[in-house]
């Protein structure tokens, strides 16, 4: 275990905000972690920046009532590329997709350039992975 992040800005009923925001390191990279809601809030990604990271990781979990689904669809993706224009750091998704129950996930997993081009994305609806060669 590298290390540990606590969301800082939960949802779920129970959790206690984290108030620390570690980089880490591996295979010669410096990231940082944004989890999930974290990804709305600006202050969460440049609190990691100011330390020099070349990755923003965001872990998501988008299941969502599909009203919410689909208003949350365009403005994750935007949320992404603006944080990665805020910080001048490449940003990589992790999403859930798919049905649960009455809940749905298009699905957001992607890899944004430091200028907020998507360079590489999932399809929505289906399960895969993005690859991008990030040196």
């Amino acid at each position: 275990m590298l290390g540990r992040y606590a969301k800082a800005h939960p949802t779920e009923p129970g959790f206690t905000a984290g108030t620390e925001f570690p980089v880490f390191a591996a295979g010669g990279w410096r990231f940082g972690i944004n989890i999930c809601n974290d990804a709305n809030f600006p202050d969460a990604a440049l609190r990691i920046s100011r330390q020099d990271p070349r990755l923003l990781c965001h872990p998501l979990n988008n299941m969502l009532a599909p009203t919410t689904a689909e208003r949350w669809r365009e403005r994750g993706v935007s949320n992404l590329k603006q944080r990665a224009i805020e910080t001048g750091y490449r940003v990589a998704s992790s999403d859930v997709v798919g049905r649960s129950g009455d809940l749905v996930s298009y699905g957001l997993t992607c890899i944004v350039r430091a200028d907020g081009e998507v360079l590489t994305r999932v399809p929505e609806h289906e399960e895969g992975f993005a690859i991008f060669d990030l040196t």
